[in-house]
């Protein structure tokens, strides 16, 4: 859009030229700077249309941009509302996902015991596992325990620690501390490999 001075400038072209042309010219200046201070003529029929409302017609207007806003904000309330159960929803279930423990956490929850000295849990050993074949195992989880997490009362454990299996087992070689005896503890083994070797040898003798 021209500037008033760009303007002027253009007048004082308009003024050089013969006519018709600077009429021409001088027309179109005129209407420009019309465009310049009332608008387009979109915009000034809509002024119009504005100064002429009656006074309901300006209340019905209001009332109406009012209730579709309230529609709105009724809306987004509704969405918030749908996400926020969604999300406890989700989080509802995967507490209650946790709350199902595989066979050997299971067994760590089943057998934690513990004695309270000076106000904090001293957690026993755990009684050895042993399986439906005769292999025995020691499977220790609390925070003394090469375990991941390494505290008290953490079931699910991602990683436990074994020790002294009545016989060597291939699926723990490479955890053990001291290879080729099984007189060793075997460090942070995934919980998935304890499964495995557990049912390897015919699950736990009940």
């Amino acid at each position: 859009m021209l500037n008033y001075n760009e303007i002027d400038v253009l007048k004082d072209t308009c003024n050089e030229l013969a006519e018709p042309i600077n009429e021409l010219l001088e027309q179109m200046i005129y209407e420009y700077e019309q465009y310049i201070k009332c608008g387009t003529p979109e915009d000034c029929m809509q002024r119009k249309e504005w100064m002429e409302m009656s006074y309901e017609d300006i209340r019905k207007n209001f009332n109406d941009t009012v209730r579709a806003l309230q529609r709105e904000v009724t809306n987004i309330r509704e969405e918030c509302t749908h996400e926020v159960i969604a999300k406890k929803t989700s989080s509802r279930y995967k507490r209650t996902r946790k709350m199902k423990l595989d066979t050997v956490n299971e067994y760590l929850k089943n057998n934690y015991r513990a004695d309270i000295i000076d106000g904090f849990d001293t957690p026993w050993v755990t009684k050895r596992i042993v399986c439906n074949d005769g292999f025995s195992i020691s499977v220790q989880a609390n925070r003394c325990a090469y375990c991941t997490p390494r505290r008290d009362r953490a079931w699910p454990y991602s990683e436990v620690e074994l020790g002294f299996p009545s016989k060597l087992d291939a699926l723990i070689e490479g955890y053990a501390e001291t290879e080729g005896t099984p007189q060793t503890v075997f460090g942070y083994v995934p919980i998935d490999v304890v499964n495995q070797l557990i049912e390897k040898h015919g699950g736990i003798k009940e």
